[in-house]
């Protein structure tokens, strides 16, 4: 059964978005459809997302939407006959473009790549997008639940096919060799994916861009968070001495 709703999802995912899940709309028996089209869902989704992400979903209204993008309710149903398939339409679109940058980062890396390059590749792709993407995020968040369940089941077909990317790198990664000795694949794919995704609960600009996130995160993910000892004492023999002197002056204050 799931496999069905995959491979649906997969063979559906060559048309835009917004052309399927408006699915009774006077253009839905079209293949393709306009660029001004296009333009003008792409428009409202971007007004939705932004209201979305403000007032969650039942505290928006589809006269809110119109009136963000200067049109009215009746031109807003011609393209979304409803709050919920303009939901649906913005909940695939977010992991849609995670999905999409993540493929093309990594085929720009060719098959030559190592596996800590592909992976540090993912990190970076999937922060670029988080950065660009950060009301989509949150009106994600807040709308994800709300779809009707046939929408909802949809969508996370859409999302482990999104998963089911890194789940390949780790294994991949597994099947050269490539892991450091004594970690399991499946407890590396949960940590990696864990990671990653928890950006987006606490991702802000003012925290840096996100490539050096990026950087950080492939630094603790790839190399350790904690030096070995040895290395420690090298690398920083007055260490300890720092840390006994900053407990002595915290004791006298």
């Amino acid at each position: 059964m799931a496999k069905k709703a995959k491979s649906t999802s997969a063979a559906a995912s060559s048309e835009p978005l917004e052309a399927r899940v408006n699915r009774t709309s006077p253009l839905a028996s079209n293949r393709k459809i306009s660029r001004k089209t296009e333009g003008v869902q792409s428009a409202i989704l971007a007004a939705a997302g932004s209201i979305f992400a403000e007032k969650g979903y039942n505290l928006t209204k589809l006269s809110d939407i119109s009136d963000k993008i200067g049109t009215h309710v009746t031109a807003l149903r011609y393209h979304f006959p409803s709050k919920d398939a303009i939901a649906e339409a913005i909940v695939n679109r977010t992991t849609q473009a995670f999905m999409d940058h993540l493929r093309n980062t990594l085929a720009e890396l060719g098959s030559d790549a190592t596996s800590r390059e592909k992976i540090a590749a993912a990190i970076r792709s999937y922060m670029h997008v988080a950065s660009e993407k950060r009301v989509d995020i949150i009106a994600h968040g807040n709308i994800v639940n709300q779809l009707q369940q046939e929408a909802r089941m949809g969508h996370f077909a859409l999302l482990r096919e999104f998963l089911d990317i890194w789940r390949d790198l780790i294994g991949e990664a597994a099947q050269r060799g490539e892991l450091a000795p004594g970690i399991s694949a499946s407890v590396a794919t949960q940590v990696v994916l864990g990671s990653v995704i928890w950006t987006r609960e606490w991702y802000r600009p003012e925290l840096g861009a996100p490539e050096r996130i990026a950087a950080e995160m492939t630094k603790v993910l790839l190399g350790g968070l904690i030096s070995e000892p040895a290395q420690a004492k090298e690398t920083n023999p007055s260490g300890k001495a720092q840390a006994a002197d900053s407990l002595a002056g915290a004791s006298e204050k």
